[in-house]
């Protein structure tokens, strides 16, 4: 079945592409409907967007863990693995160890690599390990969400703002000028000059510095009034897209946030689909991909002014707990403590477009 959706002409938005998901038991992702459309072909009686299967995927179990994984980096022949409640762990060829995390340090949230060493997002804190050995702590005690890089900068999103890490593990607080300066930050992403951030009451996107420091007001943008708008404003995840950004949500499905401020959602059809993991997005190259609960591995293309969502096929219903860009491929943590790596073909040219029109 082939559907072609209306986007709005003002929003500039089209979703098309060739990204790659897997459909759960043989079911086929459908492009969200949008309340002005014009249909080539069929429209799912649901209203929600259906994934194409991305099929010829190879799948290998590169590692498994105790408990659910929440965030993967590999880099230098390494692969760090954290996970929710068993720290995290870095596994080498013929070698694997457990870094030194105590108490709520086990619970990790995100792994950031550069030229300083490895930063590990926790619970309490973003520890700094250099060669295995654990050599610093920055704001110790504060929950620490997500990283972003803006030029050679760290940011970190925590449970009371923003903060820049610097050399030699340490931080600086960098609070943001609007209503709120210090709020609990979901996710976040770097799209040229400006940075997103993903909260529980929608999206703040904020201009960066070339330093990577603040260099405007934050400007707040609720997903709840976008065209089509999004059935929930709590953004889990976020990553890079042009100017703008891709946001999953808790139960809303995927919204495309545009750097003027123009909101679209794409509602997929099963319930599963739309309810993207925390922190678990990723931009590569032309793909954004996004691991959903239950509704496995959900890969966004965008091809000039159309974007399509597909799913691997090795992915069907498995709950995709972070992503990552691995050596060899794409890299899949699952909520079960798997790390799949999958090898996909370029995905081919979507024959489903979404066609601008109005009424």
């Amino acid at each position: 079945m082939r559907i072609a959706l209306a986007l709005l002409g003002a929003l500039g938005l089209a979703l098309g592409g060739g990204a790659a998901l897997i459909a759960a038991g043989g079911e086929r992702v459908r492009h969200l409907a949008m309340p002005v459309f014009s249909e080539v072909a069929e429209r799912d009686a649901s209203g929600g967007a259906t994934p194409e299967p991305l099929a010829g995927c190879a799948v290998a179990e590169r590692a498994r863990v105790a408990g659910r994984v929440t965030a993967l980096l590999e880099a230098d022949g390494a692969l760090f693995i954290g996970t929710f409640e068993d720290g995290a762990v870095v596994a080498t060829p013929g070698r694997r160890a457990a870094l030194d995390l105590d108490g709520r340090e086990r619970f990790v949230n995100a792994l950031a690599g550069g030229a300083d060493g490895t930063w590990v997002g926790t619970q309490r804190g973003a520890v700094l390990f250099r060669d295995g050995r654990r050599v610093a702590i920055a704001a110790p005690g504060v929950a620490i969400t997500s990283f972003a890089r803006a030029g050679d900068a760290l940011l970190a999103g925590t449970a009371r703002g923003l903060v820049r890490l610097l050399p030699g593990g340490r931080s600086e607080p960098l609070a943001l000028e609007g209503e709120d300066p210090t709020p609990r930050v979901n996710a976040l992403a770097v799209a040229r000059s400006t940075l997103w951030i993903g909260t529980s009451a929608g999206a703040l996107a904020v201009p960066l510095a070339p330093d990577g420091g603040l260099a405007g007001p934050a400007r707040g943008i609720p997903l709840v009034f976008g065209v089509p708008p999004a059935r929930t404003n709590v953004v889990t995840a976020l990553a890079p897209l042009g100017d703008g950004a891709l946001a999953g949500t808790d139960d809303g499905g995927l919204v495309r946030l545009g750097p003027a401020g123009a909101v679209a959602a794409l509602r997929l059809a099963a319930t599963r689909d739309n309810d993207v993991n925390p922190g678990a997005m990723l931009a590569d190259g032309d793909h954004v991909l996004a691991g959903t609960q239950g509704g496995g591995l959900l890969a966004v293309e965008v091809e000039g002014e159309a974007f399509t969502v597909r799913r691997p096929d090795v992915t069907a219903s498995l709950a995709i707990s972070a992503v990552a860009r691995g050596t060899q491929g794409w890299l899949a943590g699952t909520s079960d403590g798997r790390v799949l790596e999958l090898r996909c073909p370029h995905a081919a040219a979507s024959e489903r477009r979404l066609r601008a029109g109005a009424r």
